[in-house]
């Protein structure tokens, strides 16, 4: 989603040496067995109830995941700088040999201009959370050279219809007459930001009324902008991962803030 239009109407201390009694020895043996026991209670009770720190095994996890449920051997991981903004770093994975290998560095990208969300809803300028399916590819310019996506060019009589009433809401159409008097709210497909662009496939199998519509993979603004909802990176970088992507692999797009991707990872949050 990037442009939404609306008619009028969102320490220890250092041990001293000292010769200790046999008997003040064993007792301070014992005070240390209890204490060193006491501590790693408390210490499994915290790592029973705390998420374990973001990293690679969570990455592993979500990968997995992302195989196991949609059978892919491509992925876009992108993960926020924090829940509330618009920053990230994406990069690309491949399933090949019985293993995931990282394609693509971390690159910069942009999200929602309020972060991410693992239960969004219409108008809340957030990026979705979770694992979503790449869907078509799109854009206002030829089809580029290597891309396997199908592919459409879009006119100025395509729209994407983000307007919770019509029937029609969260589903590219193709409309020539007045789209002011068809939908309440709805987003023209040819602008500069969907110069080229790709379908982020949420919300669309089965489609929930008010749960947020039109998220694309495209161009940015810039590094300090912002989408309203969209995951968005260079137009090089665009241009880089739909060349890379295999409709034939089941690609994939797996986002969120490190909590958000940890909270995925345990089995919580399933969009």
């Amino acid at each position: 989603m990037f442009e939404h239009i609306v008619k009028p109407v969102p320490g220890s201390s250092a041990g001293t040496h000292r010769r200790l009694s046999a008997g003040a020895w064993v007792a301070g043996l014992v005070a240390a067995v209890l204490l060193g026991a006491s501590a790693g209670a408390q210490a499994a009770g915290r790592t029973a109830d705390a998420p374990a720190a973001f990293g690679s095994s969570t990455i592993d996890t979500l990968l997995a995941q992302a195989r196991q449920r949609y059978h892919a051997a491509q992925a876009i991981f992108v993960v926020a700088d924090a829940a509330d903004g618009p920053r990230a770093e994406l990069s690309t994975y491949a399933y090949e040999d019985g293993h995931w290998s990282r394609v693509m560095k971390p690159v910069p990208a942009v999200l929602g201009k309020h972060g991410t969300s693992l239960h969004r809803h219409e108008g809340d300028m957030k990026s979705p959370a979770g694992i979503f399916r790449m869907g078509r590819a799109f854009g206002s310019q030829p089809e580029p050279a290597g891309v396997s996506l199908p592919y459409t060019r879009t006119t100025r009589y395509v729209y994407w219809v983000d307007d919770v009433s019509s029937p029609e809401y969260n589903r590219w159409e193709t409309y020539y007459g007045d789209a002011d008097n068809r939908w309440k709210s709805y987003e023209r497909l040819r602008i500069p930001a969907y110069e080229y662009a790709a379908v982020i496939e949420y919300n669309t199998h089965p489609i929930r009324k008010g749960a947020g519509s039109a998220i694309f993979f495209h161009i940015w603004p810039g590094p300090d902008g912002h989408t309203s909802g969209c995951t968005a990176v260079s137009k090089k970088h665009v241009l880089e991962v739909l060349r890379w992507l295999d409709p034939a692999k089941q690609p994939v797009i797996i986002q969120g803030s490190r909590d958000q991707l940890l909270t995925l990872a345990r089995g919580g949050g399933r969009p």
